[in-house]
């Protein structure tokens, strides 16, 4: 017999499903559903687990979405001046890595495109905003805000050892290859910021601050090398930076100190 409702909540118990004792499978969902489980009305948890699990939940098979939240088109409607969409606290005090986030994609196909995270960022509000990130990651030692005094141990020999906000890595096999004309970098900086002369606010392409003395702006390890400092291509070149060899009336009054494997050099600076 068909039910529209198989199973209903009785009002005024405390659950209105409750499974107890050991079974292979607490609920099964199988046939061909609109929603296999649908959680709808005013509720303080969806879903809540707890307990100790290899995995609280499980998702295998053929699936277009893991897990869906919202849309571009079909956005969460969300409530409150904070909001996060997606929380994650986790600890622990194993000697080991913790991954708060772990996103493995794999792509074989002759023209195909992974990204491991994609996020974007808008603001469309016409009377302005003062902040606009796409990606916020930090690093901090201690608690944020807390008085902690932890310590940054020396590396000691471990290359991936260090505080960073983030890690940025390319590689291959030795038997892989890159192409001619192909292009391969850590990090792409694109800024494509068109406003028909309203752009009268200051633009980097990269912005770096801070509020103590460092060591360097950039620092450069490991046992490869460089073939340029800086390079730049015909378009580029076009509008580059790069004046020519010739300062008429410039006068050198400071330079760029560069450090080179403990020894000081410097780059001049003439005015112009």
């Amino acid at each position: 017999m068909l039910l529209k409702s198989g199973i209903s909540a009785i009002a005024g118990q405390a659950t209105a499903i409750e499974l107890g004792g050991s079974a292979t499978t607490g609920i099964t969902v199988g046939g061909t559903n609109t929603d296999g489980i649908k959680v709808s009305g005013t509720q303080t948890d969806g879903i809540e687990l707890s307990g100790t699990f290899t995995n609280a939940i499980n998702i295998s098979g053929d699936v277009a979405k893991a897990i869906r939240m919202g849309s571009y088109s079909s956005r969460l409607d969300t409530a409150g001046a904070t909001v996060e969409v997606c929380t994650i606290g986790a600890e622990t005090d194993e000697d080991d890595f913790l991954i708060g986030y772990g996103s493995y994609i794999r792509t074989s196909g002759e023209d195909g495109k992974g990204f491991g995270a994609s996020f974007l960022v808008e603001a469309t509000n016409t009377t302005g905003t003062p902040t606009l990130q796409g990606l916020q990651s930090m690093a901090f030692l201690g608690s944020v805000g807390g008085s902690e005094a932890a310590i940054l141990k020396t590396r000691g020999g471990d290359s991936t050892a260090g505080m960073f906000a983030a890690w940025l890595k390319i590689g291959c096999n030795t038997n892989c290859q890159l192409a001619s004309g192909s292009l391969a970098g850590c990090l792409w900086l694109d800024s494509q910021l068109h406003g028909s002369g309203n752009l009268l606010g200051t633009t980097y392409m990269m912005f770096i601050s801070t509020d103590n003395i460092t060591t360097a702006v950039m620092g450069f390890a490991g046992t490869g090398g460089h073939t340029n400092f800086l390079a730049f291509d015909s378009d580029a070149v076009a509008k580059s930076p790069v004046a020519s060899a010739t300062i008429t009336g410039g006068t050198q009054d400071k330079y760029l100190k560069v450090d080179l494997n403990g020894t000081a050099y410097g780059i001049a600076l003439y005015a112009i």
